[in-house]
This record gives structure tokens, sequence and C-alpha cells, in this order.
């Protein structure tokens, strides 16, 4: 039986390549265990939060970018200072009332 040195090259990499697959790598296992335990971190601080504290920061936080303003603050005449309701009829005295204006 002859054997080739170039078909034992060959088959030597190949038995080289599957026992080196077949090690056990830990480093997967280690990313596996402290992704766990970040999940477990994170679940534990958000389970100390409230629903209400964070509607509360939510709300607060739209309030300060709206700039305080009520959208539902009625209009008012920039010459005049009459107001008007913020409803299709307010808006439509409004207009005509701006339109006098002129």
């Amino acid at each position: 039986m002859r054997v080739s040195f170039i078909h034992l090259l060959t088959a030597l990499g190949a038995l080289a390549s599957l026992a080196n697959a077949y090690h056990d790598d830990y480093t997967f296992a280690a990313r596996d265990y402290l992704d766990e335990l970040t999940t477990l971190d994170r679940r534990e601080i958000l389970a100390d939060i409230a629903t209400r504290d964070l509607v509360a920061e939510v709300a607060g936080r739209l309030e300060a970018r709206s700039g305080g303003l009520d959208p539902n603050a009625p209009f008012e005449c920039n010459r005049c200072h009459r107001t008007f309701p913020r409803t299709k009829a307010g808006n439509k005295e409004y207009s005509t009332h701006a339109n006098s204006h002129r």
C-alpha cells in the first residue's frame, strides 16, 4: 500500500482541523455569562423604577421640550390682546377678527 506524501499531509490537515473545531472555546461561555449578568442587573434596576415615576419623568421632559405651552390655551390677538377659545368656532372668530385689523 502506497500513500503519497501529499495525501498523508491532506489527511493530517483535515484531522488537525477537526480536532481544533472540536476543542471547547470558553470565551463564548464567558460572554454568555457576562450577558446574563448585565441583563439581570438591568432588570433589577428597572424593577426599582415604578411606572408612575416613568410617566412623571416623561411628562416633565415633554413639558420642558414644549416650553411649558398649553396646547389648549386660547388664541390672543397681537394687536388688541383679545382672547379666543381654541375651538373651530374660536378659530373662525379669530381669523375674522384678525382680518378686521387690516
